[in-house]
């Protein structure tokens, strides 16, 4: 009987060694390569978001005017004679006054600079806005031709 008893207890601290074994938890080196990986993946995600949001600001303009554009192309259909702007006068307003744009539309653009009409080809471009030059390249050619700027097109 003792012996059953004996044979009992050391089973059932043979299994807490096993368990204990199992329950241990991570080695230190696990815990750096886990950390490591972390790093790794959180400095490409911040080195990734400021060309993410330039990129977006620089399409927000682009809708932006087209939105205008297309208000003044509105604007000469039912006035039918073309737009045109007095001395001092800011594009956007005028076009919010007349009711051709909602009140929120934007009074200058995201990027910077200002809303210029180019009568000759009947649309709105953005003028002075600062970009950056990968970025700007970075756009088709039906899109850079929103900005007025000195940056070179690229070659292709």
């Amino acid at each position: 009987m003792k012996k059953l008893i004996t044979t009992a207890i050391s089973q059932k601290t043979a299994q807490k060694k096993d368990k204990s074994k199992k329950q241990r938890g991570f080695t230190l080196i696990e815990l750096v390569i886990v950390v490591f990986i972390i790093t790794a993946l959180s400095s490409i995600i911040v080195l990734g978001y400021p060309g993410i949001v330039g990129k977006s600001r620089m399409k927000s303009d682009i809708y932006s005017a087209k939105t205008i554009s297309t208000a003044i192309k509105i604007y000469e259909m039912e006035k039918e004679r073309k737009f045109s702007l007095a001395t001092g006068e800011v594009l956007t307003t005028k076009l919010v006054d007349s009711g051709y744009l909602e009140p929120d539309s934007p009074v200058t653009p995201i990027c910077g600079g200002e809303w210029v009409y180019v009568a000759e080809e009947r649309r709105v471009c953005i003028k002075g806005a600062t970009l950056e030059p990968i970025l700007y390249q970075s756009l088709s050619p039906s899109e850079r031709k929103y900005f007025i700027t000195d940056i070179p097109e690229p070659a292709e």
